[in-house]
């Protein structure tokens, strides 16, 4: 039986009317899952990724010390020079106790070393002179644990500033040290003892800022500025002395 052009289009529009009215609830009940589920945070509770250290000062100071006596007469003089690196390496780990406040725990390498030369010279007309040379190098691993404190929570928007506080343990491993000594009748003396340092495990007060910003790939960057100050030295044998205040910017990276 053939159908008329009207009832083709009442028959049609029932149809869609029919259809439109099925999906309307699957819609509104699309809607309001979306609705009711959170939106994804732009950071993750537990955060791990990598980290460079790059030093504002050195570890080491460069000094110079003089001395001299007129009787009898000498002279002494000891020159200290710093051989470390201003890198630093490492990884880190950072967890989300509440939306705005973290911990975030850093192990950190760096080479250290010094090189010192000492000389001294007895009497006047015919001085009897010896030198030393000194070449130490080591391990520096630093341990940071710092509360962060954030402006912003994790689903609050990509990117936020931060201060952190803490404390930090340096740990002195694997000292080589190489020395000569020239004796006044020319011969030499040389030594691989290793340097003994004041202290080869070392507590230290951590402050610090920075950003933490989240792009559209799942990395994260975090550049800051950290100052540690140290609780003693390292070395400490005049003129050779480890500083105690560290400043250095720190580029990271977590997943």
């Amino acid at each position: 039986m053939r159908h008329s052009p009207a009832q083709f289009r009442i028959v049609s529009t029932a149809a869609v009317l029919a259809v439109a009215l099925l999906a309307a609830p699957a819609a509104a009940q699309t809607d309001t899952q979306a609705q009711d589920s959170p939106a994804k945070p732009y950071f993750n509770r537990l955060l791990v990724g990598a980290r460079l250290s790059i030093l504002f000062n050195d570890l080491m100071n460069t000094e110079t010390l003089s001395s001299s006596t007129s009787e009898p007469v000498f002279q002494l003089t000891n020159a200290t020079t710093s051989t470390s690196n201003q890198l630093g390496a490492g990884g880190s780990i950072e967890f989300a106790l509440l939306e705005r406040l973290s911990i975030a725990l850093d192990l950190l390498y760096r080479k250290a070393g010094y090189k010192s030369n000492l000389e001294t010279s007895l009497g006047e007309t015919d001085p009897v002179v010896t030198r030393k040379f000194e070449r130490t190098r080591t391990d520096y691993w630093d341990f940071p644990v710092v509360l962060r404190f954030y402006d912003a929570s994790r689903s609050e928007r990509p990117s936020r500033t931060f201060l952190e506080a803490g404390f930090a343990i340096r740990r002195v491993t694997h000292i080589r040290t190489f020395s000569e000594v020239l004796l006044p009748d020319k011969t030499s003396a040389i030594s691989e003892a290793p340097a003994v340092p004041r202290n080869t495990t070392l507590p230290g007060i951590v402050l610090g800022g920075g950003f933490q910003l989240a792009g559209s790939s799942p990395v994260k960057v975090v550049p800051q500025i950290r100052y540690t100050r140290w609780l003693g030295n390292t070395f400490n044998s005049p003129p050779t002395l480890s500083r105690r205040n560290q400043f250095e910017l720190l580029l990271g990276i977590a997943f």
